[in-house]
């Protein structure tokens, strides 16, 4: 399975499944914007960072529907100490 994760603004998608940023993906996208600003000296980057509690809000992570229940069986089997194989293969089938 291939799983394609996107963190963008809602307006920048059409019709995929969105999802709002959890706490790990707003760090995991203020580091890569942080780390474009660095690099390039974005004038976008350094805006969005220097708002990042407002900015953060406004984008989701757009992410295929089955790849999300995949992501969800396996925490939920790490969890419950169950065989992640078993898991995913549940919901691969329904």
């Amino acid at each position: 399975m291939v799983g394609f994760v996107l963190n963008t603004r809602p307006s920048d998608h059409r019709d995929a499944p969105v999802f709002g940023l959890d706490h790990d993906d707003r760090l995991w996208l203020r580091d890569r914007i942080h780390l474009h600003e660095q690099e390039t000296g974005s004038e976008v980057a350094a805006r969005l960072l220097a708002d990042w509690t407002n900015e953060a809000d406004q984008f989701v992570t757009v992410m295929p529907r089955d790849y999300r229940r995949v992501l969800e069986a396996t925490e939920l089997a790490v969890a419950e100490g169950r065989s992640v194989d078993e898991a995913v293969m549940e919901v691969s089938r329904g």
